[in-house]
């Protein structure tokens, strides 16, 4: 009996009698084990992150806190028994991207935001995105003055994030710009707070989405908010990014009364989505696995890690997802979007590379060593990736033993028994389309 196709993804595979009600065990799982919310440590999950002492010593001179802050979320969803909360603040990352800002707290605050409040009320998560110092200078409102409204923050608001086009109209982005006016942070002291500067804030009446008052940014939120079309832009966004490129459009009327009607709980409508028919089903199309999916999955399913902040970066880059540098204020590609070119060949070489680095045994064969050893070329630096290592087919098939992965589930439906993988079958499935999807 198939798993349900969402917890396929995320849980540790124990399998189920063949009378248990797989749907809802499952999804019991899924939504009993969440684990409570608690702040990034970057000593916490470390164990896959150096793969000598040689490099943990010497971490502080090869990466930025940054970096080792980003590796230690991307583990979070690799070691995580259930890493939905990890994957429902990837989404708002997505959804509503913003870059690192002036310093690279402010963008360790605006993920913890995404991982806090992702489950819970939208409306409570997108305030504290706005008040957010990263946000604030990604698009300008940290001074915006009631002689000089700033409209990048509300037009993206309404465009992108919470409306689409076509729902809001340009008097309502002028209005709500006054509306975000005066906001400002304290720059110096974490964490950084918002507060008003009163001389700069426009407290005079302001008419957006057919509503008149004195509105300050808050109240923008909740007005748009108050639209059942921001139901339905969300809606469609979670549908994507979870389960399918190409969603029905009474799937996503469905999930927009759902959520309209439960005060946007986004855990409540992921609760509603993965129960119904046409998911549990499988009666969809699949989507594009994301490049952090593609790393994060298949580390998951194999046992596999990455050991470092570079190697984890270097394929980031080369597939087009570096964490908070979205291309645009639009976010990062979607759908088939990623499949193209030098990033598909990329993607494509993830298994294999992991494997190898898995393997490294002597610190000549370590990150620490490449960097050190200061190769001239461009390309030669860039092939570390691919050839540090010889694969090992042995360790490989182990791993999928110990982690009790079935063939049939990782290898595409393909019923083939554990141990009659070979190397040209592995490359088979690595280069099989479909291993893109999920």
């Amino acid at each position: 009996m198939d798993m349900h196709p969402i917890v396929s993804r995320y849980k540790k595979l124990e399998w189920l009698e063949s009378n248990d009600n797989i749907e809802t065990k499952d999804l019991n799982w899924l939504f009993n084990s969440i684990t409570e919310y608690k702040t990034l440590n970057i000593t916490t999950s470390s164990e896959f992150q150096f793969s000598n002492d040689v490099e943990s010593a010497r971490i502080d001179k090869i990466e930025h806190p940054w970096n080792n802050y980003l590796n230690c979320w991307i583990q979070e969803m690799v070691l995580s028994d259930n890493p939905l909360r990890e994957m429902v603040a990837l989404f708002w990352h997505h959804q509503i991207p913003s870059q690192v800002g002036h310093k690279h707290e402010h963008a360790e605050l605006l993920l913890e935001i995404y991982r806090k409040y992702g489950l819970d009320s939208a409306p409570q998560l997108v305030k504290a995105i706005a008040a957010n110092p990263a946000m604030l200078y990604y698009l300008d409102g940290h001074w915006s003055h009631k002689s000089e409204p700033n409209e990048n923050f509300p037009r993206e608001l309404f465009e992108i994030f919470l409306l689409g086009e076509g729902y809001y109209t340009l008097h309502d982005v002028k209005e709500a710009a006054r509306a975000f006016t005066g906001r400002r942070f304290d720059h110096e002291k974490y964490p950084y707070n918002l507060y008003i500067d009163e001389t700069a804030q426009d407290q005079g009446t302001k008419t957006l989405l057919g509503k008149s008052g004195n509105f300050n940014g808050d109240d923008v939120i909740d007005l748009a908010f108050s639209q059942k079309q921001c139901a339905k832009h969300l809606s469609k966004a979670i549908i994507k990014f979870f389960l399918t490129d190409n969603p029905p459009e009474t799937l996503v009327s469905q999930c927009a009364d759902f959520y309209y009607e439960n005060n946007y709980h986004t855990l409540s409508l992921l609760k509603f989505l993965f129960q119904h028919p046409l998911i549990v089903n499988n009666s969809f199309p699949k989507k594009v696995k994301t490049p952090l999916e593609l790393l994060v999955y298949f580390q998951r399913e194999t046992g596999y890690r990455t050991v470092g902040p570079k190697t984890n970066n270097f394929f980031l880059l080369k597939t087009g997802q570096i964490l908070f540098k979205p291309h645009n204020v639009s976010g990062w590609p979607s759908g088939e979007n990623w499949l193209f070119g030098e990033q598909l060949l990329h993607r494509l070489f993830l298994p294999s590379a992991l494997v190898q680095i898995a393997n490294r045994q002597s610190s000549k064969q370590s990150i620490q060593f490449k960097l050190s050893s200061r190769l001239s070329h461009a390309n030669l630096r860039e092939l570390r990736f691919v050839l540090d290592g010889k694969f090992d087919f042995d360790k490989f098939t182990n791993a999928l033993l110990k982690e009790n992965i079935k063939p049939s589930l990782w290898l595409l439906g393909k019923d083939l028994p554990t141990q009659s993988f070979d190397l040209d079958t592995l490359l088979a499935i690595i280069q099989d389309p479909n291993y893109q999807y999920c």
